[in-house]
């Protein structure tokens, strides 16, 4: 619909400039459409050539600076599509500057420690996928999403390795703890937990304790075994290890991702992540 209104508004202001400037939005709408119906021509005629558009633009800004509500209007009865729109410009945009940014990621390697960390996808992939993250974070969640179908697309082509770093709050800690330990105890089971709790984020807000019970039950994990080791010295060792290590990486917030030496902070779309496996797995072709 603002593709129309917009192609019928220059119809009219290449037709007739002088009047259109001199209508109100309502004369001029309806002027726009009357126009079209009794000659459809105008619009491919006045398309045609560079200088019939150049001309187009520079009457639109004319005729919709005095009259402001025509665009006001359109943006409106479609927010939807704004926001959609303003949402892929934003992502566009941060896809060309990271893009920018990990030729120099990959002149400085990245110390990361993935021992002893839970893993999922082809333990023999060329590229490795870090992530620092938080089960009470909702661009976690959405992270969490994305790689999971990157994964289905590209089997073979990156591991995942999963790290903590919640946020200083009970439930985030909490969640924290209890998945380090369920990792200890089943890796299987442990991804089972990780998805649950990811999608269980409102009731893990509000009753994290009982939340966390019910999902390790769902999971088929040890719950009194897994209750006991969340608090055990093992645990805060390898939490306190991960944060340590995040903030010597720079690591500011969550989700933040390493693929190999390439940094994704914030959660990325499935095209940015793809784009970031492919050129790690051409450096690696090059190296």
């Amino acid at each position: 619909m603002k593709r129309l209104i917009l192609a019928l508004a220059f119809t009219l202001l290449w037709a007739m400039p002088v009047m259109a400037q001199q209508m109100s939005p309502a004369e001029f709408e309806r002027m726009m459409m009357l126009t079209l119906k009794k000659n459809p021509a105008l619009l491919t005629e006045a398309l045609s050539t560079e200088e019939g558009r150049a001309a187009f633009v520079d009457m639109a800004r004319a005729v919709f600076k005095d009259h402001p509500a025509l665009v006001l209007d359109v943006l409106k009865d479609h927010e939807d599509l704004v926001f959609s729109y303003a949402q892929n410009g934003a992502m566009l945009q941060k896809r060309r500057a990271l893009a920018a940014r990990w030729v120099e990621d990959a002149k400085f390697p990245k110390k990361i420690d993935v021992r002893n960390r839970i893993v999922r996808g082809n333990a023999e992939a060329p590229v490795t996928l870090v992530v620092y993250s938080d089960f009470t974070c909702g661009y976690c969640r959405q992270a969490s999403k994305v790689i999971a179908e990157l994964q289905k697309d590209m089997p073979d082509a990156f591991r995942y390795v999963f790290k903590l770093r919640p946020a200083k709050n009970p439930a985030a800690v909490l969640a924290a703890e209890w998945f380090a330990a369920a990792a200890l105890q089943d890796q299987k089971k442990a991804w089972d937990f990780y998805a649950i709790l990811f999608n269980g984020q409102s009731e893990l807000a509000t009753d994290p304790s009982g939340f966390l019970t019910r999902a390790a039950q769902q999971a088929g994990l040890d719950v009194e075994l897994l209750r006991s080791e969340s608090q055990s010295r093992k645990v805060a060792d390898m939490l306190a290890a991960d944060r340590k290590e995040s903030e010597a990486l720079g690591v500011n917030g969550t989700p933040y991702l390493f693929v190999d030496d390439l940094v994704i902070p914030g959660a990325p779309d499935k095209t940015l992540l793809r784009s970031a496996v492919n050129q790690a797995m051409r450096l690696k072709k090059k190296s």
